[in-house]
């Protein structure tokens, strides 16, 4: 209180009620005085303040929000504006974004946001390429954010969503976020979808879910036909695996479920037989072995009868897994050699993970038969499939005993699947 103050004798009572109103929170305190300085309730220099007038029915907000909200509204209307327009942008905000999105001659945007980093609310981070900007905390972005009217935010939102496209299209995540606020619900499920897949690549499997959960919220905003409930069966497909890995099976099997009535409503077999062998892992991997076995098998029916190549593939390879972790090794086997023969055999139209993922389980199957020999060979082209240099950035997840019996390169993921 001295260092923000100073020592004169007169100041000693309006600092015992600062510190009794602000329990001795420096941002709060800081804000205090701030306010005190712009409603001249004190004068001179930080350091060297005086009393301007009696302490007698001074009022000192009871909340740091109180004390962000006032000092906001001495604020002139369009530096006001400015701030909140900003706090929509987010916690980060580019100049070029800024500008985008204001109606504020550029003279009058560089004053206003002079004004703002002298009052603290704003500070630079960054000055090239462009300038770039930041709240001072986190409560002063929560109060500006929330002082602006609600379809007016709504309103920037969507605005921010159409300037990002045309600076900044690789910000997916970014654009999902205002997609989302701004209600432009069309490109809100395509950005969330997008960011879901990004995160999931990274391993960043929370953050996968919250991205596609955030797709499905989008997508019931939109008119439902049978493309849309198509989509809301492949949402739920691609929540699963992220899903699983975070141990979260119930959510899972209850997402499948509902993609699995949905599907049924639709008599779309193809989308079926994808759900039905996504439930027979969940539901092997949760030890429920009847009812794995009983989906595995009407999703490699329906794959068989379909004569879907792509889908046989999927199908068979979830199937053997179910047979191995229900300890049936011999038929678990037979159906991964089969399935790592018809996966290399269409080599260009099978996805690197589930090339892995077959010589990987297919590794574990014969190691638990004793055909250590064999095995060893099909780990070590998991390895070799899982290292390539061209597999971009997707996570590929081996199962535990075929990682223990051949250290991972660094960057490559080892966890019970």
């Amino acid at each position: 209180m001295q260092a923000l103050l100073g020592i004169d004798a007169s100041l000693e009572p309006l600092k015992k009620l600062i510190i009794e109103r602000t329990q001795g929170n420096p941002f709060f305190l800081e804000e205090s005085v701030r306010t005190l300085v712009e409603t001249q309730v004190l004068v001179g220099e930080p350091g060297a303040y005086r009393l301007a007038r009696p302490l007698e029915g001074l009022q000192v907000p009871a909340t740091v929000q109180a004390v962000l909200a006032a000092r906001m509204d001495q604020l002139p209307p369009e530096e006001k504006q400015l701030l909140q327009t900003a706090a929509v942008v987010g916690t980060e905000v580019p100049l070029p974004l800024l500008r985008a999105i204001t109606d504020i001659p550029e003279e009058a945007l560089h004053r206003g946001l002079a004004h703002l980093q002298a009052a603290e609310f704003l500070y630079e981070t960054s000055l090239f390429p462009e300038p770039e900007y930041t709240f001072k905390h986190a409560l002063t972005h929560e109060v500006a954010y929330n002082s602006f009217l609600l379809e007016r935010r709504r309103v920037l939102h969507a605005r921010i969503v159409e300037s990002l496209e045309a600076l900044a299209p690789e910000q997916v995540e970014r654009l999902a976020h205002h997609a989302l606020r701004g209600e432009v619900w069309d490109k809100a499920l395509a950005y969330c979808q997008q960011a879901g897949a990004r995160a999931n690549d990274r391993a960043a499997f929370r953050e996968a879910v919250a991205a596609f959960e955030q797709a499905l919220q989008a997508l019931s905003h939109l008119p439902e036909d049978g493309d849309t409930r198509r989509l809301a069966i492949e949402i739920r497909l691609v929540i699963e695996p992220p899903l699983v890995a975070l141990g979260e099976y119930g959510r899972s099997l209850a997402l499948l479920s509902e993609a699995e009535a949905l599907a049924r409503a639709l008599d779309d077999w193809c989308q079926l037989a994808l759900v039905l062998a996504s439930m027979a892992r969940v539901l092997g991997i949760t030890g429920d072995q009847d009812s794995a076995i009983a989906a595995g098998r009407q999703a490699f029916d329906l794959a068989t009868e379909l004569g879907d190549s792509t889908l046989q593939r999927q199908v068979t390879h979830n199937l053997g897994m179910v047979f191995h972790v229900t300890g049936d090794f011999g038929r678990a086997a037979e159906l991964l050699r089969q399935n790592v023969k018809a996966v290399d055999r269409a080599f260009a139209t099978s996805s690197m993970s589930l090339r892995v993922r077959s010589q990987a389980w297919l590794a574990r199957t014969l190691g638990a038969l004793g055909a250590f020999a064999e095995g060893r060979r099909h780990g070590e082209e998991a390895l070799r499939l899982a290292t390539l240099g061209d597999r971009g950035y997707t996570p590929i997840v081996l199962p535990t005993p075929v990682s223990a019996a051949y250290p991972l390169p660094k960057g490559t993921l080892s966890m019970p699947s």
